[in-house]
C-alpha cells in the first residue's frame, strides 16, 4: 500500500456566502484553489517522480455577519 501525505489549502477565516460558493465550485476562494492546484500541478510535473496528488480543503472557521 502506498501512502501520500495531503495538499492542504488553509482559507483561514471566511463568510458565509463565501462558503457557499465554493461548494459550488464558483467564487474567489474557487479561484484560489485552482490556483494552488495548478501551481502544485506545474511542480509536481517538473519533479515527474510518480506521485499521486490528493488535495484536501480545509476551512477552519466563518465569519458570521450580524
Amino acid at each position: 500500500m502506498t501512502y501520500v501525505l495531503p495538499i492542504v489549502i488553509e482559507l483561514g477565516n471566511v463568510a458565509d456566502a463565501d462558503l457557499a460558493a465554493l461548494t459550488s465550485g464558483t467564487g474567489n476562494l474557487a479561484d484560489e484553489v485552482e490556483e494552488v492546484m495548478r501551481i502544485i500541478g506545474e511542480r509536481c510535473a517538473k519533479s515527474q517522480d510518480g506521485r499521486t496528488l490528493i488535495p484536501i480543503v480545509a476551512v477552519y472557521s466563518a465569519i458570521r455577519e450580524r
